[in-house]
């Protein structure tokens, strides 16, 4: 029961938290989010900080009044060459001296882009809270813990409802598919700005894997038309390629 609590509470904040950091990213409000983030975590124990990575991979926004850690910049290098995710990832454990174990987990915020969230949890706070608590007392601590955000979430739901249509379509999207924007029409000049931003940017998207798609084809057949064998390598020397030819006189299979 404890453990499917602290599940509950991962995949509630952080997907409360996602859904009210969403518009900001897309509106470019750097500052505005930068605040927002460091108040939920100043208002929340369990929550040790808050990124945010934009629709260009590039460091967005965080919680960090005194800036953004060295350790923490290497580890976004090393996500980000992973791709983009769809789904809430576990993606690091951190053992963080005078605060203990930090699960860092990341959630897309626009599927099929680099914008991501991502959120430190100390497990050992929520374990304690948990400890402590019995499982209905928990659950009313998870409401509590998400009390803030979704305020802050609600303030602006109204007052945006263009742009919360959007954001509706945006998260309907399915990865590889076209962008179809053709019910989103706003009256603002700038959501229109906005609409035609976004079409370009998935318009590009789509056309460099469908160019990168060929490129592979016509690179696989070539490979597989020449008599000798080929063996390609990546920078640390492990085996990313053969054809056939090398396959069948090495007796290996990728």
């Amino acid at each position: 029961q404890q453990q499917q609590s602290q599940q509950l509470f991962t995949l509630a904040l952080t997907q409360s938290l996602a859904d009210a950091v969403t518009q900001n990213v897309i509106l470019g409000q750097s500052t505005e989010l930068s605040q927002l983030l460091e108040a939920t975590q100043s208002n929340n124990k369990s929550i040790e900080y808050l990124y945010v990575i934009d629709m260009n991979g590039q460091l967005f926004a965080h919680s960090f009044p005194r800036g953004f850690p060295v350790f923490l910049h290497q580890a976004v290098k090393r996500q980000l060459s992973t791709g983009a995710r769809n789904n809430l990832t576990l993606t690091k454990k951190y053992q963080i001296e005078g605060h203990g174990l930090v699960y860092e987990y990341t959630t897309p915020l626009i599927n099929g882009l680099e914008a991501s969230l991502y959120i430190g949890l100390n497990q050992s706070e929520i374990t304690n809270n948990a400890n402590k608590a019995s499982k209905a007392s928990f659950g009313i601590s998870i409401l509590l813990a998400l009390f803030g955000t979704l305020i802050a979430w609600l303030a602006t739901r109204y007052a945006a409802k263009p742009l919360i249509k959007l954001l509706s379509i945006l998260k309907q999207h399915k990865t590889g598919e076209p962008l179809n924007l053709s019910k989103f029409k706003p009256n603002a000049p700038e959501l229109a700005q906005l609409k035609a931003t976004l079409t370009s940017v998935f318009h590009a998207r789509d056309t460099a894997e469908h160019e990168l798609k060929e490129r592979e084809q016509n690179l696989n057949t070539t490979l597989n038309s020449i008599g000798d064998g080929v063996i390609a390598t990546d920078e640390l020397g492990l085996i990313t390629r053969m054809n056939p030819i090398a396959e069948k006189l090495t007796g290996w299979t990728l």
